[in-house]
């Protein structure tokens, strides 16, 4: 009888196991920063960008970790303008919990960003968290939405200022 018990938490384990990898897939787009053109990031863009605003940068010698070969030099000017974010909107077919995931390193101490999403509707909504940055190591930041079927959003980054950021390994996914 112990060893049917011990077999059902098991089945049951690993079937949790199994729909929770399904469930954070990462629906980003070239999401490690390795693929450029150009000078241009693919499947990136700055929205909402006036000239010499905000700009990004290919960077190879300060990354998250040793595996990672790019991360993104993301320098801001003004409050609200280039916001950087997925080219293309994701449409989510399952309702949930989503996830925007990234590790972020600020080049000052104090430094403050907003990240979250653009949902695509009538009217156009955006949610955004503020978030300082009290020292200049990497930091790994979670911002979380509650998505409906059928919803088309970006997750994005947006100026608060002139500031200057290093981004790498971002993630959208659905879970907690």
């Amino acid at each position: 009888m112990r060893n049917f018990y011990f077999i059902t938490i098991l089945f049951f384990s690993f079937s949790i196991y199994l729909n929770a990898q399904e469930k954070t897939e990462n629906y980003l787009p070239n999401a490690e920063f390795d693929t450029w053109t150009s000078g241009s990031l693919t499947g990136w863009t700055l929205e909402n960008n006036n000239e010499n605003e905000s700009s990004y940068t290919q960077e190879t010698s300060i990354t998250h970790s040793s595996s990672s070969t790019n991360s993104v030099l993301y320098t801001t000017t003004a409050n609200n303008k280039g916001y950087f974010t997925p080219s293309s909107y994701i449409t989510i077919d399952e309702p949930g919990r989503y996830f925007f995931g990234f590790w972020i390193k600020a080049t000052e101490i104090g430094s403050t960003i907003k990240a979250g999403y653009k949902i695509n509707g009538s009217p156009v909504t955006y949610t955004m968290a503020t978030i300082p940055l009290n020292n200049i190591d990497w930091n790994y930041v979670i911002v979380f939405y509650d998505c409906n079927s059928g919803d088309e959003i970006k997750p994005r980054f947006s100026p608060t200022g002139a500031s200057t950021f290093y981004i790498d390994n971002v993630s959208f996914g659905q879970g907690n």
